[in-house]
């Protein structure tokens, strides 16, 4: 309640001979003890003293968005601080041949 979320394009990071856009999302949340943060791209992993009674939800969503990531070759990562909320950045591949129309 009252917290803020924010989408950032990142712009883009050369990884070895890739180049990756990076995005990332920031919450002021309640954040994610550095224990839980190293877990929460498991399957059925959620993280919190009461997330099971407090909010819905599997705990697969960030384990199937890092599977997507994974398989091309993209990544996630999270950073987060309790009391201060989380950074989820989000890599993903730029192919060379691809063009934009508007």
């Amino acid at each position: 309640e009252g917290g803020r979320i924010a989408v950032s394009v990142c712009g883009v990071r050369k990884l070895g001979e890739r180049n990756l856009l990076e995005i990332s999302v920031t919450d002021t949340g309640i954040g994610i003890e550095k224990k839980e943060a190293e877990r929460i791209f498991e399957r059925f992993v959620r993280v919190g003293k009461d997330s099971a009674a407090d909010m819905g939800g599997t705990g697969l969503g960030l384990s199937i968005a890092a599977s997507i990531l994974e398989l091309h070759k993209g990544y996630i990562h999270v950073g987060s601080e309790i009391g201060k909320g989380s950074v989820f950045t989000v890599g993903l591949p730029i192919l060379e041949d691809v063009r934009c129309e508007m």
